[in-house]
């Protein structure tokens, strides 16, 4: 039988552990804390693959995140990836590539796993308040949302998103940015797990070669030729899926969120 691992980020975690899959499929997930360095993310990543010996494909639950990805390879299996910059549009349903929909610019885009990450804005922001005053902090959090006019939720099957979409919204009224909440679908997520995984909305790196950043913008044809004709599909799925700091600089290279537009 065809085996498939799932490397993800855990910002996923519930969305991903809700998805119905094969027996065949293991999914584990790496701390979003790892973001904060592009080059860790990608040590991190190719430490897993490298160790992932018996399985057909390893999917990655991870876009191409500062260009942490880029670079990867596996001696072992296929690498599949979803073409997308982040994972917005993982949670969203919909892939941001090729004049499809488009992720709206000044938003800045949480959901209930970013929320309670490890290392986000939000807990920086409350280090730096403890640590400089309430003023201080809140004066270095509106300098770096200068660009930002919106706060959106993306709302998920997260078992406790109503409690996140508030802390959201109390989140925006701090910087005075307009709150809005999204309804997310699971789709995208689904589709990572279980297939099938075509383009546009991956790309599939075949045993021994490496992920190039040009596979995300415009050049995934370069891998279509050799797998026409071979979408891999997974096994029957019993039930079916599931349809701060003391500037700004310093708080910004220790949050780990790729999620702003």
């Amino acid at each position: 039988m065809s085996k498939t691992v799932i490397i993800a980020c855990e910002v996923m975690r519930e969305e991903l552990l809700r998805v119905s899959h094969s027996p065949s499929v293991s999914i584990k997930f790496l701390s979003m804390g790892l973001h904060v360095s592009p080059d860790r993310l990608r040590s991190a990543l190719s430490e897993e693959l490298y160790a992932v010996q018996d399985a057909t494909q390893i999917v990655l639950g991870f876009g191409l995140c500062g260009a942490a990805t880029e670079g990867l390879s596996s001696p072992h299996a296929t690498i599949i990836i979803p073409r997308v910059h982040d994972c917005i549009p993982l949670l969203l349903g919909h892939a941001e590539i090729d004049g499809g929909p488009h992720l709206e610019k000044g938003t800045f885009y949480l959901s209930g796993g970013w929320m309670e990450g490890e290392r986000t804005l939000i807990s920086e922001h409350r280090r730096a308040t403890a640590k400089f005053g309430e003023k201080r902090a809140l004066r270095i959090l509106n300098t770096m949302f200068s660009p930002y006019e919106k706060i959106r939720f993306i709302r998920t099957d997260h078992p406790r998103v109503a409690a996140r979409e508030e802390e959201a919204k109390g989140f925006a009224g701090l910087l005075n940015l307009v709150a809005e909440s999204t309804q997310g679908d699971s789709g995208y997520l689904s589709r990572l797990i279980n297939g099938p995984w075509v383009l546009p909305e991956f790309v599939c790196i075949p045993k021994g070669e490496v992920v190039t950043a040009t596979v995300f913008l415009n050049g995934a044809q370069r891998f279509s030729q050799s797998w026409a004709g071979s979408t891999i599909k997974m096994p029957p799925v019993p039930g079916g899926p599931h349809s701060l700091s003391a500037t700004a600089e310093p708080l910004r290279s220790t949050v780990s969120s790729p999620h702003s537009r």
